[in-house]
């Protein structure tokens, strides 16, 4: 039992790691690229926890033409993101 918690904790732990550092590396991406990101961007996409989102916003963070264009992408995949709600 023991063990599965530890592993439990590990596996989430890594994920939390590699989440960390997929943000890191896209904002070090779009300072380079732009100097200064306003702190409201950054923050945005702190909040990001799905990995595969991640990964896009930084492949999009190497060629994107501004930082404006950067946050409607994150808008956009956001929204597409989203679970889609039924009324019943």
């Amino acid at each position: 039992m023991l063990s599965i918690i530890l592993e439990q904790g590990l596996e989430q732990g890594l994920e939390l790691g590699i989440l960390q550092t997929a943000r890191r590396n896209t904002i070090y991406i779009l300072e380079n690229r732009f100097t200064e990101v306003p702190q409201e961007l950054v923050n945005r996409i702190n909040q990001i926890a799905d990995r595969e989102l991640l990964e896009i916003l930084f492949k999009r963070a190497l060629a994107i033409a501004s930082l404006e264009e950067f946050a409607e992408v994150i808008d956009e995949l956001a929204i597409a993101d989203e679970p889609e709600t039924t009324n019943s």
